[in-house]
């Protein structure tokens, strides 16, 4: 067919920051690249070929699939946007005074389409790499135009040719989303504390063993601290516990000892056969009559024909599977034994402030999911592998931190020693971390845009260049607050001073004594925004 068309977009991944918001949304951008090529064939020699250009249609579009025991095979659509680039009129193509040039004629057409800020990564997940993914779907109607001579050979084959031609291209968008944080460091990464409500393990029929009387381990308070964020491709979590008692006499404290601590980090998933009332009440999913069976997905998994025709859905649209395992390593039990006689709380004056004592420690988890074993859902779902924590319409992660404490306590008059196991569970967030930008794009000043990359109106259909900047440019969210005030720089510019020196090879003046202008050629703009951090749990003053 000598048209063809084909989708470039300006980066080869759409990048969004922060937890998904409804009310934001980002730019993907790019053009569609038409090429008429001139027919070759040995019959004939090459000649003047012509199309008007009817339409062009982009459809960016978002799925996301799951196959799961006791839900089988769901398929949701999570968005469709449709942009027509040839909106006027049609446009005529020729390859006239070119035919007998082998590369072919193209034309641009540059597209911007706004997408929703709060849709969720691409990811995959369970049998045939399933999951989340979204597409860019181009469609070009065209008309032929071509008059051939009524004695060649394509005259000979037109009345069996339709005039009317369409040709399609479509091209993988991934979404990769990252936590919004200027952070390069893991160092410097904020805390999050909690403070823990913690429970005792209630005691088994046959235990028999005493126990600390609840008047007295009520008294203990804890706080556990864990960083605001965990990058998924570190390899270990800090924690730190401050543990204190409050009103508690001097000699009920010296009796009171820390034995041992365990710490286990798990992750939770949750497949869904349908999204959840709340999930829909956050976002805008499409309606229910543009979901399938509905509208089919463009690009649906193979699976889904098979259980359309084998399998019949669960009537509980809240039909779920729940997988959970720990991410620590194989040879890690999680298990720390302090020694014995390890009375923390026996430095506590009367009348003045409890001394909280300290714990810190660190926490290995698995990065590597070949490393993790395989369980019996491993088959429908994957392999268990860390993922960052979130929620998509069929699919939930999270994690948390599970802390026991073991206390034990000297009973009064009586040879023997009464221990409870204190057991609590803190969020954890995992997410990815945006690389850190090239030397250039911190310093660089903003390219200028070129006039070839606009286009005035679709009836010029002018060239358009492809040589699109590849600076790394700063997030939106990094440059300004959600209420659109713009963040404070931290590490303000120096004021501008002109330059009294000479410019050697700069200078436009005729006289090569005479100094030139003080310019801003050579100056460089850099910003730093401030801390302005957010966690969905409030720190502890």
């Amino acid at each position: 067919m000598p048209v063809s068309i084909d989708i470039v977009t300006l980066a080869p991944s759409l990048d969004m920051y922060g937890d998904p918001d409804s009310s934001s949304a980002y730019s993907l951008s790019g053009h569609v690249t038409v090429s008429l090529h001139s027919p070759n064939s040995i019959f004939e020699r090459r000649r003047t070929t012509s199309f008007l250009l009817q339409s062009l249609e982009l459809t960016f579009e978002g799925q996301s699939e799951i196959v799961a025991p006791q839900i089988g095979y769901s398929g949701i659509r999570l968005c469709s946007i449709t942009r027509q680039l040839v909106s006027t009129e049609p446009l005529e193509l020729s390859n006239e005074g070119q035919e007998e040039s082998n590369a072919p004629c193209r034309w641009n057409l540059v597209f911007n389409i706004p997408i929703p800020g709060w849709l969720p990564a691409s990811s995959k997940y369970g049998v045939d790499d399933m999951g989340t993914s979204y597409t860019l779907y181009a469609t070009a109607k065209f008309l032929d135009l071509d008059n051939t001579s009524p004695w060649s050979l394509s005259a000979l084959c037109a009345p069996f040719r339709s005039r009317e031609r369409e040709v399609h291209a479509e091209k993988t968008i991934p979404i990769r989303r990252f936590v919004d944080s200027q952070f390069l460091d893991p160092a410097e990464v904020p805390l999050t504390t909690f403070l823990v409500n913690s429970k005792t393990n209630p005691p088994k029929r046959d235990d028999d063993r005493p126990r600390i009387p609840q008047e007295i381990i009520s008294k203990l308070q804890i706080l556990a601290s864990i960083p605001e964020y965990v990058d998924v491709l570190e390899d270990s979590i800090d924690l730190t516990l401050r543990m204190r008692v409050h009103d508690l006499e001097e000699e009920q404290c010296r009796r009171l000892q820390l034995s041992a601590f365990a710490v286990n980090v798990l992750q939770r998933e949750k497949c869904r056969h349908r999204p959840s009332a709340e999930y829909r009440r956050r976002f805008p999913l499409p309606s229910e009559s543009q979901q399938p069976p509905n509208i089919p997905l463009r690009s649906c998994h193979r699976l889904g024909y098979l259980y359309d025709g084998f399998y019949s859905p669960p009537i509980n649209n809240d039909a779920a599977h729940i997988r959970t395992f720990s991410l620590l390593p194989s040879e890690e039990n999680g298990e720390y034994i302090l020694g014995d006689h390890n009375y923390v709380f026996a430095h506590n004056v009367p009348g003045e402030t409890p001394i909280w004592y300290t714990l810190q420690t660190s926490i290995p988890f698995i990065p590597d999911p070949d490393v993790i074993k395989r369980d019996e859902s491993s088959d429908w779902i994957g392999l268990p592998s860390l993922r960052p924590t979130g929620s998509s319409p069929l699919l939930t992660f999270r994690h948390e931190v599970c802390i026991s404490l073991m206390i034990g306590y000297d009973l009064p008059d009586q040879n023997q020693q009464a221990t409870e196991t204190l057991t609590f569970a803190i969020p954890l967030r995992f997410a990815h971390v945006p690389p850190p930008p090239p030397p250039s794009a911190r310093t660089c000043p903003l390219p200028a845009l070129s006039q070839s990359m606009i286009i005035p109106s679709a009836e010029s259909l002018p060239a358009i260049s492809s040589e699109y900047s590849e600076t790394a440019l700063p997030a939106y969210s990094q440059l300004f607050h959600s209420n659109g005030d713009r963040k404070l720089d931290s590490t303000p510019l120096p004021l501008y001073t002109a330059h009294e020196q000479p410019c050697p090879s700069e200078s436009t003046s005729a006289n090569p004594d005479e100094p030139c202008e003080p310019s801003d050629r050579g100056h460089k703009v850099e910003h730093a925004d401030d801390d302005d951090n957010s966690s969905e749990t409030t720190p502890l003053l």
